[in-house]
């Protein structure tokens, strides 16, 4: 058997993110909970990007710049579009909003869009990455916003305003 010294430490940090997130259900103080899950949010990505160089490693390949597969693209099109559309619609109709006498629409369907559409994107690379040999680290990346969109609807539930 080999050793995999990267995917010991993926699951390792994974279990702590899970753990962390159970900690954020039963922890009081909204500072200190707000602290936690962020944590929580940013050990699930080391995980996931321990988990990809383990797959990396294995596979004997070197991580390229641009996507090498279809899936690989449809992941960055897909975050880059939500991420416009979570960020940049908002930040037009915030900045147009004096100009309106009537009725704004709504912001909360484009960025509802927006966050399925990262996080959309995250699922198509975490597919291009495990099952089609992608090695892009573009399309890794492309994870951070849909951990970003996932943390935050999650939060919303969870914790309500």
């Amino acid at each position: 058997m080999t050793r995999r010294p990267f995917r010991t430490a993926a699951i390792a940090v994974g279990v702590l993110a899970i753990a962390l997130f159970g900690a954020v259900l039963v922890t009081r103080g909204q500072g200190f909970v707000g602290l936690l899950f962020i944590v929580a949010f940013l050990a699930a990505f080391a995980a996931l990007a321990l988990a990809a160089s383990d797959n990396l490693r294995a596979r004997h390949d070197a991580p390229t710049a641009k996507p090498r597969t279809r899936l690989g693209w449809w992941a960055v099109w897909l975050a880059v579009a939500g991420t416009l559309l979570a960020t940049a619609f908002p930040a037009i109709m915030t900045a147009v909003r004096p100009a309106f006498d009537g009725p704004v629409p709504s912001m909360a369907l484009p960025v509802l869009a927006g966050f399925a559409a990262s996080i959309a994107g995250g699922v198509v690379a975490l597919i291009a990455w495990f099952r089609r040999a992608e090695t892009s680290l573009l399309v890794l990346l492309t994870m951070l916003p849909a951990l970003f969109a996932l943390s935050f609807l999650i939060g919303e539930f969870t914790f309500p305003h």
